[in-house]
């Protein structure tokens, strides 16, 4: 699977942001170096170099962002080997109960029902740090986490909703740099 197919893209056509008019091409949109760059910090190199050779346009004026990717990138590659030898194992082991999926329109509340969930201990959903770092959190999360948590949002950014490293997540993010 292609890992450009696995990312969230926007849709533009002539007519604007949202479905491409008819007879109108869309093309997909992927930048690096804009207000979503933040989800990249967890990439691995082999998935960094995989999107770079996928020609990205690239905002220069962000390039400290641009090279902090990749010099967490290597460190990400480090920390999920060392994850791996430490703890492939006992993950294997591990019987996963059948997921719950919540499927709904943006806006419509499945947020708020996830976040119910999460509550019951019958559910397990991932936090903002596992789903940014998906490949290490096992080994990195209680020592890194409160060092990285000061550069979290504090509020998501399309509805203020307050967030923080503990607060369940919808793994969208984690399925996409992994």
């Amino acid at each position: 699977e292609q890992l450009l197919e696995r990312i969230r893209l926007r849709v533009v056509t002539a007519a604007g942001p949202g479905a491409p008019a008819p007879g109108v091409q869309a093309r997909s949109e992927l930048t690096i170096g804009g207000s979503i760059d933040a989800m990249w910090q967890g990439l691995n190199l082999p998935n960094w170099l995989r999107l770079l050779a996928m020609r990205p346009p690239m905002d220069w004026r962000h390039t400290p962002r641009i090279l902090s990717i990749s010099m967490g990138s290597l460190s990400n590659s480090l920390l999920e080997l060392i994850d791996s030898a430490l703890f492939s194992r006992s993950v294997s082991r591990q019987e996963v109960p059948a997921p719950v999926f919540i499927i709904g329109f943006w806006r419509s509340g499945t947020t708020l029902l996830h976040n119910l969930l999460s509550l019951d201990d019958q559910f397990a959903s991932p936090n903002g740090y596992q789903v940014a770092f998906p490949g290490h959190f096992l080994l990195s999360e209680k020592i890194v986490g409160p060092l990285v948590a000061p550069f979290f949002p504090k509020t998501r950014p399309m509805d203020e909703v307050p967030v923080t490293w503990n607060s369940p997540q919808e793994d969208e993010i984690a399925l996409a740099i992994s």
